[in-house]
């Protein structure tokens, strides 16, 4: 409802039927009477019914997702804080009516710094202000995507001629309303209990296919999650959780092919919202034909504050299985298929029926043209397709769709050839005005003339039984028309049910039309409203007739004649239902089961019988891989009841999937049902006889009778555990040619378990029994001696000792600053060591450290060697130290350390470092000691020379003289009556004084500050 102008509504408007003065965007507008704002909250319930117990998918991490999280300030396209989004601007341009001028200076969005982004509009110089943008792909940055659910938590802005949105654009190119539009959430602010969600595409343009959601409370009084999930032939719109859908749109809501009775133009529409990407925008607009323009109930400054907007996506259901398609009259195909997988997660799974007269081109669609697709929104794994010709070969492919993010993979190619003549037709459903069929009710077929239209009013059907389902009443074919439906049994009973709803005109009288069926009147100026007592309610009108001699029923729809306003007939489906005639229904379960060549497997039959069905229905199978064969247990089956059907295979017949038809007849009536077969290569047998034999404390010795098969190799299985089960996590061994197997590098004195299978291309054998030994009892390993320990260095110390007497052992070091320690994970310092020496680094001077050691190999360790100890040579004088005053470590800088009184401060002020050589990093310079203090700075060999620099930056006062501070080092003045800002010259300012000196006698360098005026200061010291 975004992009279209009020000059092309008119134009589209008036070509259709007589709603240029009641089309459904003009009423949506005038929603706030009292009657008509009752009429769309029942609608709105009994929408909201089916969708109760609605399940959604675990939804996982969002693929796409701006969270709003920066610190405050403004948000622009060229802004830090904007990575996905493009502003659009410019006043009166977008072609909905709207008057502000969308802007793009930060001053309409902008970041809180609490996590929102805030969209901003108001009014200076008689202008409103306002913003709009979009996460279109443009140039690499941005975001589109295609299906999965998209949600953002909104607070959205109220007042009268407010408009603010969250909504979709198609990118395929196309300008729109071909591109497609999807309005996530709408708010008319003069009604701040009520958003709206909507399609637009193709042929509903103007008004979109829509329904509000309506709050006890104002959505402004706080955050609301809108959210929509798109599949590609399924959009549903929620508000605050996934399950809280309201609406949800199918291309069976959409108008099919039609003609204009009164200016002869064509009448299509297109569901726009497959096979391209689509992004999302936001805005807020003022006035326009949605809201209406400002008055005095406009109140500005509004704000629409935006918490976060996430897209997740989630792979496609799984696809079909068995799809089959049997004639059961020279003019109807019954198709049959296994569920997608998919369903038991997802009980919302729904199917879609494809056709083609061409093999291999029945998924052949586009948003342009969906001809192929039959019918949409399917329940169950049963189809009826109708009004056929005779003779006719047909191809289907069917998939699943649900809340997933996609289509499934298409079934198997299902084809049948029709006979030329034979009639027993089931029951016709046809979704007039319809471009695809919904659930049963095939896409409009059999029609002569007459327009079509969608509409997107939720129908109140609890006034009728057995109603279509919802998608059948939201489209029509109106205008004059007649549908023929052919290859009926001439002379023979049928119950014609026609489906009304009244979605245009308000009262009794308004409306009036004539319908025939084989030329006898059977509606006289039939008046929908009046039949079924108001608007936006179901009525069935429903006739027994006879076919005629050709086996046709022609119904006609013609202009009234009883002088109301409006003579146009309007149609939403029909029904043709044979008389009751005795039937039965046949089904197979499982869909599918796998066998090994050379056994067998079941499947159980279903016969159930249809409007007193009392015959016998004999049972057969098609389909049987060679050296296989089926048989029934019953064979037969009177009425209803069922069968077992075991399938018994040879060891010859082939590995392979194939599809059998379970097939019923009785009489003339035969049905089937099509089960999936897998079969498999024979796997070997097993071999038996498993023994096991410790031949050392660390190896067992396997043997084991051969398998029967011939040509086969042998898996081994080891576990500490008795009765495990074969797995690759304890495989030991694979491709074993012989009948033994030596099993090495074992624990001593240890249980071990083995089981041996027996492996060809056919797969493996089941396994051997079970075997177990207990390795010999582990040797005693002796420890090393005479450890010494000798200073290397300030931070190295040389470990060596004599070797253990057990050979094939390493070594473990153990290091201590205690005395008489334990030697403990936590004091290990190396392992696996094979010499007998080891040189320990890294430590610290002049300090003793002791030393073990422990000999190790696969079956344990042994006691620790003597103690050894060492220390390391004294500290070596330090060359330079680097200090941060009253801060922490900024690498190559120190925490602040060394000093004597004063206090600390620090600050995030941005320092001019560019007049001095060398500073210290700018962190160094955001801290600093203050008053008066002392650094004494220890380690340097007395009387050694080294440069002292001090780093300074005047951060507080703007004027010399506000800070004044002597410095002395080692007792002698070096700055007097310093003051940093004179000497820097500008506040925020880095300095460094520079001076160079002997260490005192205590190889110390002692810093001494003393206040003048104000505090000292100082950010760093360097000695070098």
């Amino acid at each position: 409802m975004r992009k279209l102008s009020l000059s092309q509504e008119s134009e589209s408007l008036s070509s259709k039927e007589f709603r240029t003065d009641r089309s459904v965007r003009m009423r949506l507008q005038s929603i706030s009477g009292a009657g008509l704002s009752l009429l769309f909250m029942m609608a709105v319930l009994l929408l909201l019914a089916p969708f109760a117990n609605a399940q959604v998918q675990n939804w996982g991490t969002p693929v796409f997702s701006d969270e709003f999280n920066g610190t405050a300030g403004v948000f622009t396209p060229t802004s830090s804080n904007n990575q996905f989004w493009t502003f659009e601007t410019g006043k009166g341009v977008f072609g909905t009516g709207e008057i502000e001028d969308m802007i793009n200076d930060g001053t309409t969005s902008f970041l809180d710094g609490n996590g929102h982004l805030v969209m901003k509009t108001y009014l200076s110089g008689g202008t409103y202000f306002s913003s709009r943008f979009k996460s279109q792909l443009i140039g690499g940055r941005g975001f589109d995507f295609q299906y999965g659910r998209v949600e953002s938590s909104i607070q959205i802005p109220t007042s009268q001629a407010i408009w603010p949105a969250f909504w979709m654009l198609g990118d395929n190119g196309v300008s729109w309303p071909g591109r497609g539009e999807i309005d996530i959430m709408e708010n008319n602010g003069a009604k701040p209990t009520q958003i709206k969600g909507t399609i637009h595409g193709i042929g509903y343009a103007n008004t979109g296919l829509g329904a509000h959601f309506n709050s006890s409370t104002p959505f402004t009084n706080g955050f609301h999650t809108f959210g929509m999930i798109w599949s590609p032939f399924l959009i549903q719109f929620y508000v605050d959780d996934p399950t809280n859908i309201y609406a949800s749109y199918t291309p069976g809501e959409v108008m099919g092919v039609g003609t204009n009775p009164g200016n002869g133009a064509s009448t299509l529409g297109q569901w726009d919202f497959f096979g391209h990407p689509f992004f999302i925008l936001y805005d807020v607009a003022v006035g326009g034909g949605f809201v209406g323009p400002p008055g005095p109930g406009t109140v500005v400054p509004q704000f629409m504050n935006i918490d976060y907007v996430r897209v997740y996506q989630t792979p496609a259901p799984a696809s079909v299985t068995a799809l089959t398609a049997t004639a059961i009259s020279n003019s109807q195909v019954q198709l049959s298929w296994g569920a997608s997988a998919t369903s038991a997660s997802d009980p919302g799974i729904t199917y879609n029926i494809f056709r083609s007269t061409t093999a291999g081109t029945a998924h052949n669609i586009s948003n342009t043209d969906m001809t192929h697709m039959i019918s949409t929104g399917v329940h169950g794994t049963s189809f009826t397709d109708v009004l056929l010709t005779p003779g006719q070969t047909y191809h289907y492919v069917v998939t699943a769709t649900g809340q997933e993010s996609g289509e499934s993979p298409l079934s198997n190619e299902a084809s049948v050839t029709l006979p030329s003549s034979g009639t027993n037709v089931q029951a016709i459903a046809i979704n007039s005005g319809g471009l695809v069929g919904t659930d049963n009710f095939v896409q409009d077929i059999g029609y002569n003339l007459g327009a079509t239209n969608a509409y997107p009013d939720v129908i109140d059907v609890s006034k009728v039984v057995n109603p279509a389902p919802q998608g059948v009443y939201r489209t029509e074919r109106w205008g004059p028309t007649t549908y023929t439906i052919p290859n009926l049994t001439p002379g023979a009973s049928y119950t014609v049910r026609l489906h009304f709803a009244e979605t245009a005109v308000t009262a009794a009288g308004q409306r009036a039309f004539n319908v025939a069926i084989n030329g006898a009147t059977v509606l006289s100026n039939f008046d929908i409203f009046a039949a079924a007592g108001g608007e936006f309610i179901a009525n069935i009108q429903q006739f027994n007739v006879t076919a005629n001699s050709s086996g046709t029923l022609t119904i006609a729809f013609t202009l009234g004649t009883n002088g109301a306003p409006h003579t146009n007939p309007s149609l939403r489906g029909i029904e043709i239902i044979p008389a009751t005639t005795p039937d039965f229904t046949i089904s197979a379960t499982p869909g599918s089961q796998t066998v090994a060549a050379g056994s067998n497997t079941s499947y159980t039959v279903a016969v159930a019988a249809k409007n007193g069905f009392t015959g016998t229905v004999g049972l057969g199978v098609s389909g049987l891989p060679s050296g296989a064969s089926g048989s029934f247990n019953p064979t037969s089956i009177s009425g209803s009841g069922s069968s077992a059907l075991t399938v018994t295979t040879s060891s010859s017949t082939p590995a392979g999937t194939y599809t059998l038809t379970i097939t019923g007849t009785s009489g003339s009536l035969s049905h089937s049902a099509g089960v999936t077969l897998v079969v498999t290569a024979t796997p070997p047998q097993p071999p038996s006889n498993l023994t096991a034999t410790a031949t050392s404390s660390s190896a067992i010795s396997l043997n084991w009778t051969a398998s029967p098969t011939s040509g086969v190799t042998y898996d081994v299985f080891r576990s500490t555990t008795s009765g495990f089960t074969p797995s690759s996590s304890n495989q030991i061994a694979s491709g074993v040619s012989s009948i033994s197997f030596p099993d090495s590098g074992l624990t001593c004195n240890t249980a071990y378990f083995y089981l041996v299978e027996a492996a060809n291309s056919a797969g493996t054998s089941a396994a051997s029994n079970q075997a177990t030994a207990t390795t010999q009892t582990c040797p005693q390993i002796q420890p090393p001696s005479n450890l010494t320990a000798t200073a290397t260095s300030s931070s190295a110390i040389s470990l060596s000792w004599t070797a253990s007497p057990t050979s094939g052992v390493t070594y473990t070091v153990f290091r201590s600053t205690t005395s008489g320690f334990t030697p403990s994970s936590s004091n290990q310092i190396a392992s696996g060591v094979s010499s007998t020496s080891f040189s320990d680094s890294g430590l610290t001077c002049n300090t003793a450290y002791f030393y073990l050691v422990e000999a190790a190999n696969s079956t344990g360790t042994s006691a620790p060697s003597n103690q050894a100890t060492a220390t390391t040579q004294t500290c070596p004088p330090p060359t330079s130290v680097q200090i941060n005053c009253g801060g922490p470590a900024v690498s190559p800088f120190v925490a602040d350390e060394f000093f004597a009184g004063g206090g600390t401060i620090n600050h995030a002020n941005t320092i001019d470092l560019s007049g001095v050589t060398n500073p210290a990093p700018m962190a160094v310079y955001q801290t600093a000691r203050i008053a008066s203090f002392t650094y004494t700075i220890p380690g340097f060999t007395a009387g050694s020379s080294h440069t002292v620099r001090l780093h300074f930056a005047e951060i507080y006062w703007s004027a010399a003289g506000k800070r004044v501070f002597n410095v002395s080092i080692n007792g002698t003045t070096v700055l007097t009556n310093f003051d940093i800002f004179a000497t820097a010259g500008a506040k925020n300012k880095a300095v460094i004084e520079q001076f160079t000196g002997n260490a005192n006698a205590s190889g110390q360098y002692v810093i001494k500050f003393t206040p003048v005026t104000d505090n000292s200061l100082v950010s760093g010291i360097e000695v070098q």
